[in-house]
């Protein structure tokens, strides 16, 4: 299990707003001591969760691919995107993740 993303977040009421969390080719060179197998992913958000993607960037390549990507994130409902063929991570590759948050129902 790999965590990616913000630990804490302040989202205002009455706001939306997207959070970008980034584990850049140098962060995976330094916690990845040979390259990762990703079978699935899946995301977390909590009620105010709106929509969510993660993105790999190959660094041999440049290529970048959405491994995950629910423009309908439903707290409710969590759902798994299981990869056939695996996604392989290795070291130098890149990940990010957007999540975007909806608090506009909120007066807080």
């Amino acid at each position: 299990i790999m965590w990616l993303g913000q630990h804490k977040l302040e989202i205002p009421g009455g706001a939306q707003k997207t959070y970008i969390g980034e584990c850049s080719g140098k962060c995976t060179q330094n916690i990845l001591l040979q390259p990762v197998t990703v079978a699935a992913s899946t995301s977390h958000m909590h009620l105010i969760g709106k929509a969510t993607k993660i993105s790999h960037t190959v660094e041999a390549t440049n290529v970048t691919t959405d491994i995950l990507s629910q423009d309908v994130y439903d707290y409710d409902s969590p759902t798994w995107t299981f990869h056939d063929p695996p996604v392989v991570i290795t070291p130098g590759d890149s990940l990010s993740i957007n999540c975007t948050y909806d608090a506009s129902s909120r007066n807080f």
